[in-house]
């Protein structure tokens, strides 16, 4: 074991792990088997007579009864034997033992004979005895793969993050008779929400507000693909349900199954006080009159990622001095210790009536610290608001 004790490389450590086994314990066929992380099978990382890259269900096998049982399995003919499944046609005999450390059984030695009988207790003595002395170091050496695994991802959320900080708005727009301001909170280092504001000619202003399917890096990068296709089509000056429906294919056709993106865009017309929006799947937005009454919009399409789904539709909307826009995103609504006692759209009315008389930043940072305070500060789900406020 002196040999690789100070390695911690998993590959070449495993590799030399099995050689040294095989000069103890001769064997036609062998490998060091771990589960694969996040999959349902175990993958051979060293193998003398195996095929290269094997895995195996961790559900069937001798193997993965192992892996499973902690128990150690010495077969003297496999054919006999109903757990085995054959790999090499020519096995007659297989010795596995578990990698087993106090954490858990992190794997397993398993090897085979083209003899019959092949291995006896003493071997399987020998190889016991083998396994537990190795296990220090596979673990070792697997938890440095994982710290480098770590590393590697975390590099990837600073990216991940710049983009993101990047795409949102630093400073809100400022228009003649409009107040407008919008903040996002991630319950991870990034997150799949997104918000925007978009400038066109003779005060108008776009504003947009997106959830992406997943919390952390995967909802982050379909916000960022969402956020560049709708910059793209809207530069086109498209129709918003054609420019829903456009966005809507290309991520049914670029994005894995089952992933998709809930947004709202609506067009303001600051002079004339009336938007055009297109809502995909979104929660609706609530749109505060002066007087305190408060009004859904309603949803116009489906979420964007689904393919064949029923064509988007556009609505409007029309505002008088002091009404006001209140977008959102689901995080808000769904936190509080349990279902039953979620924020939800009926206490989002109730804080924005008492929050209304004050200006658009105060309105969207007053929504945001109850729905933290509701949180305990522990945020289940990205939270975003935006705030449009008319003079």
């Amino acid at each position: 074991m002196a040999q690789v004790a100070i390695s911690v490389e998993v590959q070449p450590t495993l590799t030399i792990l099995l050689d040294s086994l095989y000069t103890l314990v001769p064997f036609d066929a062998g490998g060091i088997v771990v589960p694969d992380a996040g999959r349902p099978v175990v993958r051979v990382r060293a193998t003398r007579g195996y095929p290269p890259d094997l895995e195996m269900p961790v559900a069937r096998g001798i193997v993965g009864e192992v892996i499973r049982t902690g128990q150690s399995r010495l077969v003297h003919d496999v054919k006999q034997d109903p757990a085995y499944v054959a790999v090499r046609p020519s096995t007659n005999a297989q010795l596995t033992v578990p990698l087993a450390s106090p954490r858990g059984v992190l794997g397993a030695i398993s090897l085979e004979s083209d003899r019959a009988p092949a291995f006896d207790d003493q071997d399987l003595a020998l190889v016991t005895l083998f396994a537990q002395q190795a296990t220090v170091v596979i673990e070792r050496a697997l938890l440095h793969e994982q710290l480098i695994r770590q590393s590697r991802l975390e590099r990837e959320i600073d990216i991940a993050r710049d983009i993101l900080q990047g795409l949102t708005p630093l400073v809100a727009p400022i228009l003649p008779g409009l107040q407008a301001f919008g903040r996002s909170v991630t319950a991870e280092s990034v997150g799949g929400d997104a918000f925007d504001f978009v400038p066109y000619p003779e005060s108008q202003l776009g504003v947009s507000i997106a959830d992406a399917k997943g919390k952390g890096l995967p909802g982050a990068l379909l916000a960022v693909a969402h956020h560049a296709m709708l910059h793209a089509l809207v530069s086109m000056e498209l129709r918003l349900r054609a420019t829903f429906t456009r966005i809507s294919d290309l991520l049914a056709r670029s994005v894995p199954s089952g992933n998709f993106v809930t947004t709202f865009y609506g067009i303001v017309d600051v002079t004339e006080r009336r938007m055009v929006y297109a809502n995909a799947g979104h929660p609706p937005p609530l749109l505060v009159r002066a007087n305190g009454q408060i009004e859904s919009l309603a949803v116009t399409g489906s979420a964007l990622g689904f393919p064949h789904v029923a064509p988007m539709r556009e609505a409007y909307a029309v505002f008088g001095s002091g009404d006001g826009l209140v977008l959102f995103t689901d995080g808000v609504t769904d936190v509080g210790p349990s279902p039953e006692e979620f924020f939800d759209v009926s206490g989002l009315q109730t804080a924005l009536r008492h929050l209304w008389t004050r200006n658009a930043v105060d309105i969207c940072n007053g929504l945001l610290d109850e729905v933290s305070r509701r949180a305990s500060g522990m945020l289940p789900d990205d939270a975003t608001v935006v705030v449009l406020k008319f003079e």
